[in-house]
């Protein structure tokens, strides 16, 4: 693939492709529904069994070490199924896009997702962050 290839800033994860400057609404799966973070939320996408191990204890870290209190959180089964997982954790803080980024990298997210926000942000993209989460299954009685 060369740099002048349109898929260059592109990643295929399974059928779908997320890029740059890319509306989220166009390209969530009719599964799921688009969750846009305020700045007071940070949204983790984990891949792995260790990346969560690894979460809760920077997670611990950055507490400790910061002064940032977390809410409790839940964690949301991905689209992809065990033992990937999508977690949202509310700040104490307000934070800019930049410090939400790097404090997701930091707590294990996925490494090509954050790169991707950090080019979004570089191309003022207007929704840098985003996750697509399943949508809730209604009961009928």
């Amino acid at each position: 693939m060369t740099t002048s290839d349109n898929t260059a800033d592109k990643i295929e994860e399974g059928k779908e492709v997320y890029g740059i400057n890319r509306d989220p609404y166009a390209v969530c799966p009719a599964d799921c529904e688009v969750v846009l973070p305020s700045p007071y939320e940070l949204q983790l996408d984990l891949d792995s069994l260790d990346q969560r191990t690894v979460f809760l204890q920077n997670l611990k870290t950055l507490e400790r070490d910061t002064g940032l209190y977390f809410e409790p959180f839940i964690i949301k089964p991905s689209r992809s199924g065990f033992p990937k997982c999508h977690i949202t954790l509310k700040t104490s803080k307000p934070m800019d896009v930049w410090q939400r980024i790097a404090l997701q990298f930091y707590l294990q997210s996925d490494p090509i997702r954050e790169g991707l926000n950090c080019k979004r942000v570089l191309l003022q993209d207007p929704y840098p962050i985003a996750l697509f989460e399943l949508k809730e299954k209604e009961t009928f009685k």
